[in-house]
């Protein structure tokens, strides 16, 4: 099935995300083109404009300069840090991968 879903994905859909290449600005071409390939109602250039600059206004490159110190010490990012490392310690310590792997072994 895999090998089936990868040839699907080589053959028929050959283009990247409509979002991936609105985000590299040297594919703006490729953009509209899978624009007008995915939404229905987009068969002039006004409308894969408009729906390009819509979807450009929605999905921009979110990149923040957040460094590991200001993660870590600065209090605006501070609890979800410490929260997000707690629960990654937290689901470490409970062995669930160990109990997935070996559960068809144990309760035959």
């Amino acid at each position: 099935m895999y090998a089936v879903t990868l040839v699907g994905f080589l053959v028929i859909c050959r283009h990247d995300a409509v979002k991936f290449l609105i985000n590299d600005e040297n594919q703006k071409k490729e953009a509209k083109v899978a624009i007008r390939q995915v939404y229905k109602y987009c068969d002039t250039p006004e409308k894969e404009e408009e729906y390009y600059q819509l979807i450009k206004s929605k999905c921009g490159k979110s990149s923040s300069n957040l460094n590991f110190n200001d993660a870590v010490c600065n209090p605006q990012y501070r609890g979800a840090t410490w929260t997000n490392v707690g629960y990654i310690i937290f689901h470490e310590l409970t062995g669930i991968n160990v109990i997935m792997l070996y559960s068809s072994h144990m309760f035959k």
